[in-house]
């Protein structure tokens, strides 16, 4: 190959690579609801733009949010019949599954406004005051394994960008702590985080004490065992412990009592 052809093809190469850069965004927006109110949350995309499939996961607390249903679609003719088979497999558990495909057969793509929403999520505030859930986009692995996933029209998968939303039940109480009989568990600051955060806690007398970080599957990510005096304490996590963004779990845990508290990575 001369010289020449090989610099076009390098050049053809980067240019195609710049071409295909495309990075859609999916949020789900932060409400504060009554307790026992209807509502509808958003899934809102951005630089949604000649995608020609799509299929993703969307998890819950279900003990704070009572799934209802999905409306108001979108996207050009979803097969509502076989998504909600999943809804009514998996709404109970606190999670969805969702699938769409280009209707097209040319496969040329859809493209919708930034800020559209592809469909809602209905859902009933079943919480106690002041209690939180993530309303989180994201692959399921449960068997069978459902990925995170868009194409667009060159047959490519694009890169997704989540934003997590969380719904607060009545927010003007929200408690920024969890009391037992043995200690306090104050919530992570900041909350969300994307470099460092901080975990503190307050022993009414010396205990041995787990400290665990965990995801959704119970996959542990961070642990600290140890025999920590009385008094406050506080222990510094870092981003690099994650591979993901997303929602995680961290628990204290003594020998009489055990508090559960979401963190929340960017």
């Amino acid at each position: 190959m001369k010289i020449s052809n090989v610099f076009v093809f390098f050049l053809t190469y980067l240019f195609s690579i710049g071409l295909n850069a495309q990075t859609v965004n999916l949020t789900t927006p932060d409400m504060t609801v009554q307790q026992g109110d209807y509502f509808d949350m958003e899934v809102r995309i951005e630089n949604f733009d000649e995608i020609i499939s799509l299929q993703f996961a969307v998890f819950w607390d279900e003990t704070v949010l009572d799934f209802q249903g999905v409306t108001d679609y979108n996207l050009p003719e979803v097969d509502i019949s076989a998504n909600e088979q999943n809804y009514m497999l998996y709404g109970h558990l606190g999670k969805l599954r969702f699938f769409w495909f280009d209707p097209d057969p040319t496969f040329s793509g859809v493209t919708l406004d930034d800020g559209t929403a592809i469909f809602k999520i209905q859902f009933k505030a079943i919480g106690s005051n002041a209690s939180t859930s993530l309303v989180e986009v994201a692959a399921d692995p449960d068997i069978p394994p459902l990925p995170l996933e868009f194409v667009n029209a060159a047959g490519q998968e694009v890169d997704i960008d989540i934003n997590v939303g969380v719904v607060t039940i009545d927010g003007v109480n929200a408690s920024e702590e969890s009391v037992t009989q043995d200690f306090t568990l104050f919530q992570n600051n900041p909350n969300p985080f994307t470099d460092l955060t901080n975990i503190s806690f307050h022993l009414k007398q010396s205990s041995k004490t787990k400290l665990s970080i965990y995801d959704h599957s119970g996959k542990v990510v961070f642990e600290r065992n140890e025999n920590f005096t009385s008094g406050l304490h506080t222990i510094q996590v870092n981003r690099d412990l994650f591979t993901s963004a997303g929602s995680y779990f961290f628990t204290l845990k003594t020998e009489n009592a055990t508090a559960t508290r979401q963190l929340v990575v960017q």
